[in-house]
């Protein structure tokens, strides 16, 4: 029974130490990514006021917006439902709430 509990704390105390060496790392992958993204935001700041700045030169008169909101980006799928001949008719007693409806819903 003492090795059996012996082998377990060793065991134990493996996990724990290679979880104290690999998190660490991964806070240190992650303190990179989040440098680089800051980075690539920063970029397409600048990218977008300069953009802002060469509309507004060529064309004065026009309203510009300053700010774009980047968080939601469109929808890439659309789906149309059509239907024909639709009925429903109760199991419980029998009786026929819908028949013979046709129609389609458009996407958008």
């Amino acid at each position: 029974a003492g090795e059996n509990s012996q082998w377990y704390e060793y065991t134990l105390l493996a996990v724990v130490l290679t979880a104290y060496a690999v998190l660490p790392l991964f806070a240190f992958l992650n303190r990179r990514k989040q440098a680089k993204q800051s980075v690539r935001s920063g970029v397409l700041t600048e990218c977008e006021q300069c953009s802002v700045a060469l509309a507004r030169h060529i064309a004065p008169g026009v309203d510009i917006q300053d700010y774009r909101f980047r968080g939601m980006h469109p929808k890439t799928a659309a789906i149309d439902i059509e239907f024909k001949d639709l009925g429903v008719t109760l199991k419980k007693d029998g009786r026929c709430l819908l028949e013979g409806v046709t129609g389609e819903f458009k996407a958008g």
